[in-house]
């Protein structure tokens, strides 16, 4: 029975995305020597989550209980989030330690990150000017991070967050 409307056929078809996994991540573009080479996007999803991983253990305690760095509330280390005090839209800053630091998820996801409060919290903790350096910073303009470079970065948080979780045995 047809209702009288019908979807237009297309040239080329439709086909819905598949989901990226690690298995459809390795078919990606390939060296001369036949390896997987990762895109700038790829490696900046994996880059950010040790990057994140490491600031809360950095700032945890021998135990893995954070402090917001603006509520001050308790949590877990795998439980509150790497809060960013400048925006992690801006790349030239976004893996700046100093901008970012255990945050609970309330402050950091309903309350916006309480940007006022957390700058007081990162001029309390590096020094007096230091949230006024992070927005200079922020605000630079056409920073374009190569795959390269996330590459070294994601090697050397690896082995950051390696050597943490040795000493504060967890």
């Amino acid at each position: 029975m047809s209702l009288g409307f019908q979807f237009p056929k297309r040239k080329w078809g439709w086909r819905p995305q598949a989901k990226k996994t690690a298995e459809t991540e390795a078919t990606g573009p390939r060296t001369r020597s036949g390896a997987v080479r990762a895109s700038a996007a790829v490696l900046k999803r994996r880059l950010d989550r040790i990057f994140s991983e490491y600031i809360r253990l950095r700032d945890s305690d021998g135990a893995g209980i954070c402090r917001c760095i603006t509520c001050g509330r308790s949590f877990l280390w795998n439980a509150g989030d790497a809060g960013h005090f400048v925006s992690r839209d801006k790349l030239a800053i976004r893996f700046d330690e100093r901008n970012v630091n255990a945050q609970c998820s309330f402050c950091n996801r309903y309350r916006s990150g309480e940007q006022y409060a957390h700058g007081l919290a990162i001029d309390r903790k590096h020094g007096k000017g230091t949230a006024d350096l992070l927005m200079q910073l922020g605000s630079m303009r056409g920073t374009k991070l190569t795959p390269i470079w996330f590459s070294v970065k994601l090697e050397e948080y690896r082995a950051k967050l390696k050597k943490l979780k040795a000493k504060k045995k967890l």
